[in-house]
């Protein structure tokens, strides 16, 4: 049993879509967020929970030290370069461009998959995008449609900032994808589920991503912690509202994470729980079995 049989999975897209296994390619591209680097950054980030550092390597020398590990695992899978660390549309844009092709260019790649802030998506870097020549999808850090909860976040955009930027890809013919945050202080379920609603109406998202609210150390989110000022989920609290949020999901979304990476006791991350993604996936599965439960149902 997996979550696969129960929601739109990622996974499931693309066996559907290309009759094999497809694996994210993760890539930087040597460039720094430009909203940490202005301001101290969100107050949940830690850049080196999902990248080394920002590297300095090229886009070849990654994508083969990557994929060669990696293919002991998967031995016949297609690839996705995955620009996630940073932000990724942020730069001069011949200069990414030629990052972005050069990633396209290497053996049984079928796509490119972008992550990035909405204040750093415009008319000029979409139209390059649009011009690779292979799909393309970018993911924005929408992390909740409220307000309140972007300012407690410190993420330095609005969200009409992030309607902005996703209207602007699709007018490019980009496939869209949003980050959502769940455990946010001050967000019941319910205004979780607004967020849900807004993404399975807007039409112009086509993928989505749940993150629990992990705390990390060395972050202004620890120190929030500390004070008191909130309590993040258990798993049981975040299962529990995944199971809520799934059947308020339109069908046709996507749904490319639903959990946080594997967050280990020894690493970076503080966290109420840890453990392996694969055990929350597998407790996930059972809870919408139980419950009958489906992505879409409740549309």
């Amino acid at each position: 049993m997996d979550p696969s049989d129960f929601v739109n999975t990622y996974s499931r897209y693309m066996r559907e879509k290309y009759s094999r296994r497809m694996q994210r390619v993760p890539l930087a591209t040597g460039i720094a967020c430009p909203h940490r680097i202005s301001t101290g950054g969100c107050v949940f980030c830690r850049p080196d929970t999902y990248t080394d550092a920002v590297s300095t390597e090229d886009i070849v020398t990654q994508f083969n030290t990557i994929t060669t590990r990696m293919r002991k695992t998967f031995p016949d899978c297609g690839w996705i370069p995955y620009f996630n660390a940073e932000t990724s549309t942020y730069g001069e844009i011949d200069h990414l461009k030629q990052l972005f092709q050069k990633a396209l260019h290497q053996q049984d790649v079928f796509e490119l998959a972008l992550s990035t802030r909405p204040d750093a998506v415009t008319d000029e870097i979409a139209a390059m995008l649009e011009t690779l020549g292979l799909p393309v999808t970018v993911e924005i850090g929408m992390q909740s449609i409220h307000e309140r909860s972007l300012k407690f976040l410190k993420r330095g955009h609005t969200f009409q900032e992030c309607v902005t930027a996703l209207e602007t890809l699709r007018r490019h013919h980009i496939r869209t994808g949003v980050h959502i945050i769940i455990g946010i202080p001050g967000e019941s379920t319910e205004s979780i589920l607004e967020t849900i609603r807004w993404i399975s109406d807007c039409r112009i998202v086509d993928e989505v991503k749940f993150h629990q609210l992990v705390v990390y150390r060395d972050t202004a989110l620890e120190q929030i912690l500390r004070e008191g000022r909130f309590i993040p989920l258990t798993m049981n609290d975040y299962l529990a509202i995944l199971t809520v949020l799934i059947p308020e999901l339109d069908e046709r979304i996507v749904v490319s994470r639903l959990f946080t990476s594997n967050v280990r006791r020894t690493g970076v991350a503080t966290a109420p729980e840890t453990g392996l993604k694969r055990t929350a996936m597998n407790r996930l599965a059972k809870l919408l079995s139980d419950g009958s439960i489906r992505q879409g149902m409740n549309r």
